[in-house]
């Protein structure tokens, strides 16, 4: 017979690897699906597991052992509308081109134990930044780095301790170890009269970092949180460059090492929840600090460098979300999210074609003994971008401009959490 603990346990161990999402910058917030639900404001109330991830302070609040496994599916949408003519681009004005189907699975899973009132302990894997693209091989932008495809992966391992030296005030802390994957691939124009070559650059690293967490009990019924996560920063020194297409009169296909650096953003959670019986509220704040993204530079074997300059803003998103307890075996959550993107006008190009966005959020959760079921559904609406900056010139002939139209999504999430 299949136990309660066994099936807990089963249930718990799956864990997949992540892949990378079309997300403002790249930062992931699908982490959780209460959370999600609720606009991702959550820092504040962090009484689930997922707390791991959102506010490590909080998981004082959870009694004994407890578990949480999830996944967010997330269906992005783009399309790009030329305004130039060009026979070597497969360009003619109003060209309308849109991103492949794809579907990105964004994993967490967390767990905790309470030793005591004062000391509890935490552990999460999650992918709290990637990015994911994949356009048409024969579109017209397929000549700038990463044109037809890019992917940036990060798959994190966070275990936590929080310390409740008073009874109104939790401090938690924790290392984070965290992997970075990167693909990036475009045609190279050889001449019109040959296919495009094709370019893969590859490369992943491990590296440190850390976070801290804080919540405070003002009143029996007002919380304030904050959460900060560290920049990681990745030293990628064995990645590849692949050539592939090239007739042998041109030298044939060929390979060479290469290695970047990519400063993964420190992220600063603030917020104020409101509990007034069976209805909370709360306003968060988030502070990214995609400044570190001042450009994106690849070193090759030969000595060679390629920029890519960047230099993106700092920039806040505010979240808002609320619950209410319907009953004792049902919530009912709601929110809204403004995202501000990162992205100057001048380096905006197909690998992340974001603006400014706005969420809408919808979710609920079921509560049966020592089980809780979370569902989570959020439409993303993204502004349109002009594309007219130098990473269009890229390719045999004159730059290439237009507008990243209908970039939108739909985010999905399920959570599956139990109590030992």
């Amino acid at each position: 017979m299949v136990t309660y603990r066994s099936a807990c346990a089963a249930l718990m161990a799956w864990i997949v690897f992540p892949s990378g999402v079309l997300a403002s910058g790249f930062a992931i917030n699908e982490q959780s699906a209460r959370a999600i639900g609720m606009g991702g404001a959550f820092v504040a109330q962090a009484d689930d597991p997922s707390a791991v991830f959102y506010n490590p302070a909080g998981i004082v609040q959870l009694e004994n052992f407890q578990l949480s496994a999830g996944v967010s599916p997330i269906l992005p949408k783009a399309d790009f509308k030329s305004d130039t003519t060009d026979p070597l681009r497969n360009t003619t004005d109003g060209k309308s081109t849109g991103l492949k189907d794809s579907v990105y699975w964004i994993p967490n899973f967390y767990a905790t134990y309470k030793g005591s009132d004062q000391w509890a302990f935490g552990f999460g894997t999650f992918s709290n930044f990637g990015l994911g693209t994949d356009w048409p091989d024969d579109w017209e932008g397929r000549y700038t780095t990463g044109g037809t495809e890019a992917g940036l992966t990060t798959f994190s391992i966070n275990p936590v301790v929080a310390f409740r030296p008073f009874k109104r005030l939790s401090l938690a802390a924790g290392p984070v170890m965290q992997y970075l994957d990167v693909t990036l691939k475009n045609k190279r124009f050889l001449s019109s009269s040959l296919p495009d070559a094709n370019s893969e650059l590859t490369g992943d690293d491990w590296e440190w970092g850390w976070n801290v967490g804080l919540l405070a009990w003002v009143t029996d019924t007002i919380r304030l949180g904050a959460s900060y996560r560290s920049r990681v920063d990745h030293r990628i020194t064995g990645g590849k460059l692949v050539l592939t297409n090239i007739p042998p009169a041109l030298g044939g296909d060929r390979q060479q090492g290469a290695g970047a650096d990519i400063e993964l953003p420190s992220v600063l959670y603030l917020g104020a929840a409101w509990t007034h019986g069976p209805l909370t509220l709360e306003f968060d704040g988030q502070w990214t600090e995609w400044s570190t993204y001042e450009k994106l530079e690849v070193r090759l074997d030969d000595g060679s460098v390629s920029v890519s300059p960047k230099n993106w803003d700092d920039v806040w998103a505010y979240r808002f979300g609320a619950q209410y307890r319907l009953n004792e075996f049902i919530d009912l959550r709601a929110g809204i999210v403004y995202d501000p993107s990162p992205i100057p006008d001048d380096t905006l190009d197909p690998m992340l074609p974001s603006g400014d966005r706005w969420l809408y959020t919808l979710g609920f959760g079921v509560h049966y003994n020592r089980w809780t079921v979370d569902f989570a559904y959020n439409f993303l609406d993204d502004e349109s971008r002009t594309w007219d900056n130098a990473a269009g010139s890229a390719g045999p002939s004159g730059r290439l401009t237009g507008r990243f139209e209908d970039v939108y999504a739909n985010i999905f999430a399920l959570n599956v959490s139990c109590r030992f």
